[in-house]
C-alpha cells in the first residue's frame, strides 16, 4: 500500500440520494474539481452499479468526474465511467 503524506488541501465531502433511492456514495469537491464516487466491495463494476452516478449527472448539470472504486486489481471503463482499484483511486484523488 502506498503512503500518503499530509496534504494541506481544503476539500468538501457530501453524498447524493434521491427519493427514488438513487445514490452516490461520496461527492468530493476541491477547488474547481468535483468527483462523484461510487464505492463497491466487488472486484468488478457493472452497469447497474452506476445508476446513482447517472442520476447525479442529470441533477448536477455542471462538469464533474464520475469515478467508481472497486476491490479488484485492474482498471476498467464501464459505460464511460472510470472504474479503478482502491489504491489507484486514492492516488488519483490525492494528486487531482
Amino acid at each position: 500500500m502506498s503512503e500518503f503524506q499530509g496534504l494541506d488541501k481544503e476539500i468538501r465531502l457530501s453524498t447524493y440520494r434521491t427519493e427514488a433511492g438513487a445514490e452516490v456514495d461520496l461527492i468530493l469537491e476541491r477547488k474547481d474539481t468535483v468527483f462523484a464516487i461510487e464505492i463497491k466491495a466487488a472486484e468488478k463494476i457493472s452497469t447497474g452499479d452506476l445508476r446513482g452516478l447517472k442520476s447525479f449527472a442529470g441533477f448536477y448539470g455542471k462538469s464533474y468526474s464520475p469515478l467508481a472504486i472497486h476491490m479488484g486489481e485492474h482498471p476498467a471503463t464501464v459505460d464511460g465511467v472510470e472504474a479503478l482499484p482502491l489504491e489507484m483511486a486514492l492516488q488519483l484523488l490525492v494528486t487531482a
